[in-house]
């Protein structure tokens, strides 16, 4: 995040020992996927905070205003653009607006109490700021005003950090669209002291069944959740498809929360926020599919249909997220028929001499095959083994748990880990690479360079 070198020791002399906690907070909105923000300037005479986009969609103005230290009733502003290659759509724009306001009102709070707080008061907090905003965004989005979307993140964060016999927990939400009128509010009402009640820190899976909410976010009872979309051609991940079947069916909102800590927000079927490692993603699934399939149609050779290139793209990309929510990791590399050899040695394929007996008699039932009609499951288990998954431009498996040898390059050795130096040296000539860390992490790499990244 960068800052006018003015505005930098403005801010310094401003705030203070809280400086950092304002670079945290503006850092909120330097987070987002597509969206790269351009350098913080200031304004005079703003009072109130803005986003606002172009005629044209292609970038967001936001406004941050704050009173003069020195004359209260004056304003300086912070200034921004939030920049993107395509149109900004408008889930995009909500999801800027709700953390911008979030920001704007967090830095109204330090300026308010100055010096005599410690930055870490739970009021401050960026995370728990990104959280309200998150639950707006939620609300505005899917229609559901009355649910208090903050308060089942706090749940699910709290379960979270606990255990039930030496087992970390999962749960399931889903918010349908009709009402109930239970007079219980989840998980209000269902909070003793400083913790949930026992029962109700088990009582769903998220896998087989879940919590069901009204549309007032009053408790229903347990739903048992049974996926319904047979081909699985959403985008989420495999293990999230009955709760999000579920939700999409009630037409309401699925809440997951995984094993390793992860919160999940489904809509209509699809993955629609993540939350990890202290931070949220908004997935924008059909852009990184067209980004993805515009980089596999950019390889040279003999070009397939743009409808195969789709399949495959999409069909990669779920692979993706399936393996970004297991944390298991994976590379899947993409090359041209004429330049595959180059990293893939013909007795390395999928009946080649080197593959041993065992290799050779599962490759009796995936050769010829084309990796867009091969099962979710399959492909998940195939990309978690060691090694790379290859495949050619048409979509052929060529082989599974190949480990690419790297050369000694120069340029190669600012990559730290095995996987990431295969990834990129694999897609510097005709290639292109999809690898997920084991941290969940998804990068699209083309000609040496990352395209999209996804935490």
């Amino acid at each position: 995040m960068k800052f006018d070198r003015k505005l930098l020791s403005v801010l310094k002399s401003r705030f203070g020992n809280q400086y950092r906690h304002v670079y945290d907070l503006l850092q909120l909105l330097d987070q987002i996927p597509h969206l790269k923000l351009r350098a913080w300037k200031r304004i005079s005479g703003e009072r109130e905070f803005k986003v606002s986009a172009t005629q044209k969609r292609s970038s967001l103005g936001v406004i941050l205003p704050l009173p003069r230290a020195s004359d209260k009733s004056k304003f300086l502003a912070l200034i921004s653009d939030l920049t993107k290659t395509r149109l900004i759509n408008d889930y995009e724009q909500k999801f800027v607006e709700h953390l911008a306001e979030q920001v704007s009102l967090g830095l109204k709070a330090i300026d308010a109490l100055g010096n005599a707080v410690p930055a870490a008061t739970t009021f401050l907090n960026r995370i728990e700021l990104s959280d309200v905003a998150v639950s707006e965004f939620i609300r505005d989005v899917t229609g559901f005003p009355n649910v208090d979307f903050h308060q089942i993140i706090r749940f699910f964060k709290f379960l979270s950090q606990q255990s039930y016999e030496a087992e970390s927990i999962s749960y399931g939400i889903v918010v349908r669209r009709r009402s109930f009128n239970s007079g219980v509010e989840f998980p209000k009402d269902i909070w003793r002291r400083d913790k949930p009640e026992k029962r109700f820190m088990v009582a769903s899976d998220g896998f087989k069944t879940a919590v069901c909410l009204d549309r007032h976010g009053q408790l229903c009872g347990l739903l048992p959740l049974k996926p319904c979309d047979i081909d699985g051609q959403k985008y989420r991940p495999l293990w999230l498809r009955p709760l999000a079947e579920t939700a999409a069916r009630l037409e309401g909102v699925g809440l997951g929360l995984a094993k390793n800590g992860g919160i999940m927000v489904t809509w209509r079927g699809n993955l629609l926020l993540s939350y990890k490692a202290g931070s949220w993603t908004l997935w924008n699934h059909d852009e990184n599919v067209q980004m993805l399939k515009d980089e596999l149609l950019s390889l040279r050779g003999v070009r397939p249909s743009d409808r195969l290139s789709g399949r495959l793209a999409a069909t990669l990309y779920r692979a993706a997220l399936d393996l970004s929510f297991r944390r298991s990791g994976g590379l899947f590399v993409v090359r041209s028929l004429r330049t595959i050899k180059e990293i893939l040695p013909r007795e390395y394929e999928l009946d080649g001499d080197e593959r041993t007996a065992g290799d050779k008699a599962l490759a009796h039932q995936l050769k010829d095959r084309v990796f867009p009609n091969m099962d979710r499951s399959v492909i998940c288990d195939l990309a978690a083994m060691d090694g790379a998954v290859v495949l050619d431009r048409n979509a052929n498996l060529r082989t599974y748990g190949f480990v690419i040898e790297t050369p000694i390059q120069k340029w190669l050795a600012e990559f730290q880990g095995s996987r990431r130096r295969a990834a990129y040296w694999a897609s510097s000539k005709r290639g292109v690479s999809i690898k997920i860390s084991s941290d969940g992490d998804i990068e699209i790499i083309s000609n040496r360079t990352a395209v999209l990244t996804l935490n």
